[in-house]
């Protein structure tokens, strides 16, 4: 418990991811409840679920490619390869307690997306099989990925680089899509379809954590 505590202390110590990660929050909850006015200008019946899915799921994405801000935090977040060797808990643990505290900063902006979007939707089911099933699948495998990238590579900055410029496109191939495509599909398919997606996710998310360990990571780090 003191090592979650000192996590989120490490990360929440540095005033400017505070400012960008309060500016997200704002930023996904106007961004929610605005995509209203889209909906009632299409009065497309797939448009509430498209949103609270799919196109939350690529705006997490984006959001963890910048967080936290900060060439000295993502060290204090990766731990170091000193820390590393130095710390007496197991690595499963580092790993849980790093994963858990980047899990509830995404979880957080991802809560508000989706109650702005339930505002003006009222679609029930799709809210709740978002908030208690699908998204937490997915986030808890994205954090732990994230966790056992920043921890294994010599090179975080530039592995994460990439996912960027692959969120960045999907946001925009995602937002026109509806509106050129007229896409509908029933939303019971949809909700199995990123439910499968969730479960893909947090499965990878475990064979690769499965992989690391103390010797595999110091002979990335230093080769």
């Amino acid at each position: 418990m003191k090592y979650i505590w000192k996590e989120f202390k490490v990360t929440y110590s540095n005033k400017s991811f505070v400012v960008l990660y309060i500016f997200v929050i704002i930023l996904f909850t106007v961004t929610g409840y605005s995509l209203g006015f889209l909906y009632k200008a299409t009065k497309n019946s797939f448009m509430p679920l498209y949103f609270s899915t799919i196109y939350s799921f690529v705006l997490l994405y984006f959001f963890l490619n910048l967080y936290p801000i900060g060439e000295n935090i993502r060290e204090q977040i990766s731990g170091g390869l000193e820390n590393l060797l130095a710390t007496p808990l197991e690595l499963n643990r580092i790993i849980f307690s790093k994963s858990l505290v980047v899990f509830i900063a995404l979880y957080t902006p991802t809560l508000l997306f989706q109650i702005s979007i339930f505002l003006w939707s009222k679609d029930l089911i799709t809210f709740l099989f978002s908030i208690f099933f699908t998204h937490p699948l997915y986030l808890w495998g994205i954090s732990n990925i994230y966790v056992s990238t920043l921890i294994s590579t010599a090179n975080p900055m530039g592995a994460l680089t990439k996912g960027l410029r692959v969120s960045t496109f999907l946001i925009y191939l995602f937002s026109i899509g509806p509106s050129f495509l007229k896409l509908e599909f029933p939303q019971l398919l949809l909700l199995i379809l990123t439910l499968l997606i969730s479960l893909i996710v947090l499965i990878y998310s475990i064979n690769f954590k499965k992989k690391l360990n103390v010797e595999r990571i110091v002979r990335s780090i230093m080769w």
